[in-house]
């Protein structure tokens, strides 16, 4: 009776809203609604909501293990080509994010975190963005708490405990990494929430974690339409009318230059003429 099953702690946790439990005290974010229907990435790029799984109930070991799998994550950065560098680079110091707010008025709060998860809400961006740290920071510390042998003691005196009074046929060492692994997400809970604090964990701030999951998205093309989204929302605070899709402009310039030489050879020689024709388009 003395022992916390930290699976029920996860369960408790979790059983309203991820970042509810990650957001600093005092932090409010908005649920309001904005209107996506004729923003770029809609209009060109019907994309399809995507949702970072979290599994909460650590019952089976063969949850753990495929959640375990995503301790590649981190090794999934693969070297990006310069201009997609410069994007990301570009996106950082330009758009708004948790822990680095506008200086004027912005559709969104969190713009960064719009770029990232293409929702309709601050509140939603956010806390799919909560979830996504979550599964870079839960892998790292699982396997920091494979070392930490105060806590492996702890965790197979619960496991025992804990088998004692089942019925279900599972070896304690199961019990004992499952119980491990409830730890380690809790621990992950506590990362979450330092970034979005302010803070830093393994000498990373909540931005360049940021930058780390824009680097892992495989759809890179949904990052430019997620920054075109924001400059078209936040122009229409001032101008209603304005659309990015009517930015595209294409130009033709010709032209006849004549001009006198600085020295002629003969009085009856014709003025020097430059004729030019050049298209652009942006």
């Amino acid at each position: 009776d003395n022992f916390i099953d930290p699976r029920e702690m996860v369960a408790l946790k979790l059983s309203s809203s991820v970042l509810d439990e990650v957001l600093p005290a005092g932090e409010e974010v908005s649920k309001e609604e904005v209107d996506l229907s004729k923003t770029p990435s809609k209009v060109y790029k019907d994309y399809e909501e995507e949702n970072s799984i979290i599994s909460p109930d650590f019952q089976h070991l063969e949850e753990v293990e495929k959640i375990m799998d995503r301790d590649k994550v981190i090794n999934q950065l693969s070297n990006k080509g310069a201009d997609e560098i410069k994007a990301y680079l570009y996106a950082l110091n330009c758009f708004s994010s948790m822990t680095n707010p506008a200086e004027e008025e912005t559709v969104f709060d969190y713009e960064l975190e719009y770029i990232l998860c293409g929702k309709s809400s601050d509140y939603k961006n956010l806390e799919e963005v909560a979830k996504k740290l979550l599964m870079i920071r839960y892998p790292i510390q699982f396997k920091d708490i494979q070392t930490n042998e105060t806590k492996k003691s702890s965790a197979l005196v619960l496991a025992t405990a804990i088998s004692a009074v089942t019925t279900t046929e599972v070896a304690i060492e199961t019990y004992q990494k499952i119980i491990l692994a409830a730890w380690a997400f809790l621990d992950a809970i506590a990362d979450v929430k330092k970034l979005m604090a302010g803070d830093k964990i393994d000498n990373l701030s909540y931005e360049e974690y940021l930058l780390i999951l824009m680097s892992l998205e495989l759809n890179q093309d949904k990052k430019y339409y997620g920054m075109l989204d924001i400059m078209q929302l936040n122009m229409q605070i001032s101008e209603k009318d304005f659309y990015i899709k009517n930015c595209a402009t294409a130009i033709q310039i010709s032209g006849d230059i004549g001009f006198n030489p600085l020295f002629k050879l003969s009085s009856n020689e014709d003025n020097y003429h430059y004729y030019f024709e050049e298209e652009r388009s942006y």
